[in-house]
């Protein structure tokens, strides 16, 4: 039998949630080509009953500086039955762009261009906590 002490489980916890995290800043880096530094805030669940999904806010470039809300990027995922909120489900599905606003690759400096090659590697990359 094992046990698991609640430090153990938050750094679980913590763990997800940065893998989580790194998968979302890599789905932007592949999607849109002009990303510089890119800032990912905490996964949020889904906050209505029975629909919708999970989602992690991104901000990206100038919008990194400042979490300036009106330049974020909300990238989801969506568990089959509406129910399945959890981030391991959230780092197990495919991801998309959910919210967004008009405008939106022009005001960032970026322009949609996937392209499984580019890395995070060269991009300055902050995970909020």
């Amino acid at each position: 039998m094992r046990y698991m002490t609640v430090k153990q489980s938050q750094a679980n916890v913590a763990n997800e949630q940065r893998e989580a995290q790194e998968k979302v800043a890599l789905y932007v880096v592949q999607h849109y080509s002009g990303v510089k530094k890119i800032k990912v805030a905490k996964y949020e669940k889904a906050n209505w009953v029975g629909a919708g999904g999970d989602y992690m806010d991104v901000y990206i470039n100038s919008a990194a500086n400042d979490g300036n809300s009106k330049y974020v990027l909300e990238i989801s995922y969506y568990s089959d039955d509406g129910t399945d909120h959890t981030v391991d489900k959230f780092f197990n599905h495919k991801l998309s762009v959910t919210g967004w606003y008009p405008g939106y690759q022009k005001a960032l400096g970026i322009k949609q261009n996937y392209n499984t090659s580019r890395s995070l590697d060269n991009v300055d990359v902050m995970y909020e906590r």
